[in-house]
């Protein structure tokens, strides 16, 4: 088997299965004599900013000097973008190799393509004997397959919002509920900001379980913008700090992170004050506000739900008051597609709809003619190549609707 062949077959495992996914993992990890308990592991759940979260985390526990693993998802162009040790993504040999390992043996349970990259990451990170892990859940929490963590160093919950509501519930409070699924008995969590209603439901849920909260100082923090060294500037709890990555949002994902690493210190590990602003300065996340030309202005943002829409329409709105915007938009039949148009409108100059090459994937014409019902212009095209062709030079566009989408980006981008 080659390793297109091995993708080939788990990304054609079925999405989801009647066994939940922590059962699954759990049974595997069993027979691979992979126990978890005494493995420091960063726990990472929520609706918007767990990518961001947990690869500022990974900077800065690299920077402490740390063999960090880091397991996130989706990828963007390559599987082996989801598992990383010290920012290095695992070999292509190595995961045929690991992956193997799981196709060639009956464990008697059927493993989705989300057990396969967990228990190939698990593996690997095992073998690579990581200091600490930082490991983000796929969907949800309760029944996630990474929720076989019963010990975690820290769990951190990061905003909650309305997403994958099919699934996982058709509230604010029940989607918290759902990610809630991470605390822990008497270990630590860390809440970012979330709206009222997650952040009772968060909080409740750690004190049945005697868990210790870190919550974000919301009267100590002050967003200064963009400085000369084109870094985010922000000052919290007194302390001024720098940030390499663009938008209004990765600040309060940055707020969530300092309070992590306060926990972690608490727990145990050192990490200094250098080490924390060295990672923020240092961290890199491809397809989140990322500035692919200047001139002329095309920036690429994975936003795929409302809540993700809502923080890039306050990042433009803030940052460039009175400009608008073409969105070339791509977007998964799923999700709540015309919330985020609607929300995106006010600062429309027209959608450019594209369709993203995923079976899940809406058809563009589709998505125009829904956009133009709405009294929205839109048109659409078949080629991002064809999209780009449309742009005038003094005008600022952005792509945005599906981290798949942002991945067909970069992935033109670099071929």
């Amino acid at each position: 088997m080659t390793y297109e062949e091995l993708i080939s077959t788990i990304e054609n495992a079925r999405r989801f299965d009647k066994m939940p996914g922590v059962e699954v993992s759990g049974i595997v990890l069993e027979q691979l004599n992979l126990p978890l308990e005494d493995v420091k592991i960063i726990h990472i759940a929520g609706t918007n900013g767990k990518g961001s979260v947990a690869s500022m985390l990974a900077q800065i526990l690299q920077e402490a000097g740390y063999k960090t693993g880091r397991f996130t998802s989706p990828h963007l162009i390559d599987f082996t973008e989801r598992i990383e040790v010290n920012g290095q993504p695992i070999s292509q040999a190595d995961t045929l190799r690991l992956g193997e390992r799981l196709l060639t043996k009956d464990y008697g349970v059927s493993l989705t393509f989300f057990d396969y990259s967990f228990l190939i990451a698990m593996q690997y990170y095992t073998e690579q004997q990581c200091d600490v892990i930082v490991l983000e859940t796929g969907l949800g929490g309760r029944l996630d397959s990474t929720n076989v963590v019963t010990k975690p160093t820290c769990s951190v919950i990061t905003r909650v919002g309305l997403d994958h509501t099919r699934i996982l519930g058709d509230n604010i409070e029940k989607i918290a509920a759902e990610k809630a699924g991470i605390i822990k008995q008497d270990c630590p969590v860390v809440i970012g900001m979330q709206q009222k209603e997650a952040f009772k439901v968060l909080v409740q849920t750690a004190r049945k379980k005697n868990s210790k909260c870190y919550l974000i100082q919301q009267d100590e923090l002050i967003n200064l913008g963009i400085n000369n060294s084109s870094m985010q500037e922000f000052i919290y709890c007194g302390k001024r700090y720098e940030l390499s990555l663009f938008g209004y949002y990765q600040v309060e994902n940055a707020f969530t992170v300092i309070e992590t690493v306060r926990c972690l210190n608490d727990q145990g590990l050192t990490i200094t004050e250098k080490n924390l602003r060295e990672g923020l300065r240092k961290v890199v996340w491809p397809g989140r506000m990322q500035l692919i030309s200047r001139y002329p202005f095309l920036m690429l943002d994975g936003a795929h739900n409302p809540d993700g829409v809502r923080a890039l329409y306050e990042t433009l709105t803030r940052w460039m008051p009175r400009e608008t915007f073409t969105f070339v938009i791509g977007v998964m039949e799923d999700k709540d597609y015309m919330a985020m148009v609607r929300i995106l409108a006010p600062i429309a100059q027209r959608f450019v709809t594209i369709t993203v090459m995923d079976a899940r994937a809406k058809k563009a014409e589709e998505l125009a003619q829904e956009i133009r019902k709405a009294g929205i212009d839109a048109v659409s095209v078949a080629t991002l190549e064809e999209a780009i062709g449309l742009q005038d030079f003094d005008e600022k566009w952005i792509l945005v609707g599906s981290l798949y989408f942002a991945g067909e980006v970069l992935g033109d981008i670099e071929s």
